[in-house]
């Protein structure tokens, strides 16, 4: 996507999880733009990739997954 397509599509730079979840990536940015989208791609992937080793972790522990931020506080259960 070129840089001006990209501002015009004004994106926020956030990821939604399977349940709905909007999460924010950063609280230092707000939109996406061309200076960021690499940034914006590398955060989406690890944000997925820590959510699901979570959710496997929880799987074989015998824990319910009851989320990430409930899988996290629990810290011996989940370390992304």
């Amino acid at each position: 996507m070129d840089e001006e397509t990209l501002s015009a599509a004004d994106m926020p730079f956030t990821t939604t999880s399977a349940s709905g979840h909007v999460t924010p990536l950063t609280a230092r940015v707000s939109r996406i733009a061309a200076d960021n989208r690499n940034e914006y791609i590398r955060l989406a992937l690890a944000y997925r990739s820590d959510l699901c080793h979570c959710y496997l972790q929880c799987l074989l522990l015998g824990t319910q997954w009851h989320g990430l931020s409930v899988c996290l506080s629990v810290g011996d259960v989940c370390e992304p």
